[in-house]
């Protein structure tokens, strides 16, 4: 190996190794360990907080069946979602600024696997839940960010009493 290689496997290390040291949530002002909202629409909750349980229902049709989620400011509900189609759906809150971000992510990385607390993804004939602990905010959303499903209509609208 010449010098310039060396310099070069060396540079990328030292900046693979910065990365790591300062992950991306922090770049996206995510707190999660002072209990600071990682999103407008709230925070992570946990199962014991839970008071209800809303079941949705994700359909190929571009839609999510399911109870008008209306919610307390601070109230934490667990969503059961389960995909009766035969696509993969997603199933997000957020506002309408976070879907639009998460939209431009997908369409660019596309397989990208997600860790976001505010979203689950799920395959064909899946059921999985999310805990969700609301805060007031304005048109904040449920959505489905996987490329061509949010424009064909699968969101929800959620009001925060």
């Amino acid at each position: 190996m010449n010098f310039k290689t060396v310099s070069l496997a060396l540079s990328a290390a030292f900046l693979s190794t910065s990365l790591l040291a300062n992950p991306a949530e922090e770049a996206h002002g995510h707190d999660h360990e002072h209990g600071h909202a990682v999103s407008p629409a709230g925070v992570p909750g946990t199962p014991e907080q839970v008071s209800r349980v809303i079941k949705v229902d994700a359909y190929d049709s571009m839609e999510f069946k399911h109870e008008p989620i209306v919610v307390e400011d601070g109230e934490t509900i667990r969503f059961e979602i389960t995909n009766h189609g035969v696509l993969t759906h997603e199933f997000a809150i957020g506002d309408k600024e976070e879907h639009k971000e998460h939209q431009i992510m997908m369409r660019e990385m596309p397989d990208m696997q997600h860790d976001d607390p505010n979203v689950v993804t799920l395959e064909p004939g899946e059921t999985r839940s999310l805990v969700w602990t609301f805060a007031k905010a304005a048109d904040i959303e449920v959505a489905c960010n996987i490329p061509g499903h949010y424009e064909g209509g699968m969101r929800s609208q959620v009001e925060i009493k």
